[in-house]
């Protein structure tokens, strides 16, 4: 399998598919929504910037004529005729991955899966039988096999594909930012805080983990969230005047904040404060008694820091691209 396809002409996202709408008078689906600068600006295909790799929509069914098994997934190719590379697609597939981690939408464990090879007698790949696919790929009774998680346990993301996918291009140009999002996804899926979870850890700040096992998790969550941001800023000096020129350079020093209606503080000292806080607490020293865990909150807290400053880096990213910024 691994040499067969080191290559393929195409490769499908995994684990991913798009919310739509099954059109009656069309018989066919449609995206949800559509941006409102589609002439401007038109979301699909969409041409990787620095390559000669696209990303366009491709309808992989069950049966069909069963609208239900129908699903809208990302179908990467190439505008050449050497087909796109493993790596490629592995690259790619990262960026995908780690914008729903940026978005908060990351609903699936993306290591679980890998891209999705699609043979040469399936192109051109407009819709996919599922079943035929798998078969041909050997993966009908390979239940838990990567390839086969990556095509058949999908989680939708809903209809936010639009402003989704315009960040996309910052996450595929620029590798610190890529890397910064697989810690973030790393992170997450040690602790994720979204729903009734992101709530119960705000009303009660001091919760503090009931478990051995829980309190080593937290300080790896937080552990991987300050390796996000270090990806994008380097290894923070400890000189707080040298760290401010080095977030003027990147630009970031306008940071708008993590939390809605928060008092303000600046990104220096959250970045200090975060150094500080990694160094005692969840990297250096022995588990002494006075060493005080994490409480939920302050994972939660720095998980969604690390995702604040990402999304904050790669706006710049953009504005340097020259293309249009998302909206979370």
């Amino acid at each position: 399998m691994e040499e067969l396809y080191d290559k393929a002409p195409a490769w499908l996202v995994p684990q991913l598919y798009f919310g739509v709408n099954w059109d009656e008078r069309d018989q066919r689906l449609k995206p949800q929504r559509y941006p409102e600068s589609w002439e401007d600006y038109p979301v699909m295909p969409m041409l990787l910037p620095d390559t000669d790799l696209f990303l366009r929509f491709c309808v992989v069914h069950a049966e069909p004529a069963d609208p239900f098994s129908r699903r809208l997934m990302l179908l990467l190719g190439s505008r050449s005729n050497s087909g796109v590379l493993n790596r490629q697609a592995w690259d790619v597939t990262g960026a995908v991955m780690g914008l729903l981690a940026l978005a908060n939408l990351l609903m699936v464990d993306p290591r679980d899966a890998e891209p999705i090879p699609i043979p040469p007698s399936f192109m051109p790949c407009r819709e996919v039988n599922r079943p035929a696919l798998l078969e041909y790929l050997h993966l009908t009774h390979a239940v838990g096999d990567p390839t086969w998680v990556g095509i058949t346990e999908v989680a939708s993301i809903g209809s936010r594909w639009d402003q989704l996918m315009r960040l996309l291009p910052a996450l595929t140009t620029d590798r610190d930012l890529w890397q910064g999002a697989q810690y973030l996804i790393a992170s997450l899926r040690v602790f994720t805080f979204m729903g009734d979870d992101m709530l119960d850890a705000l009303r009660d700040k001091d919760a503090l983990p009931d478990s051995p096992y829980a309190v080593v998790d937290t300080e790896t969550a937080v552990w991987l969230a300050y390796k996000a941001v270090e990806s994008v800023v380097g290894d923070p000096p400890s000189d707080r005047r040298k760290l401010q020129r080095r977030l003027d350079e990147l630009k970031l020093m306008d940071f708008p904040g993590v939390w809605r209606d928060e008092a303000p503080l600046g990104l220096v000292k959250r970045v200090t404060d975060f150094v500080g806080s990694r160094d005692r607490r969840a990297a250096h020293g022995r588990h002494h008694p006075r060493r005080k865990p994490f409480t939920y909150y302050e994972v939660m807290n720095y998980q969604y820091l690390a995702r604040a400053l990402l999304v904050h880096y790669a706006e710049k990213v953009l504005d340097r691209l020259q293309l249009a910024r998302p909206k979370f």
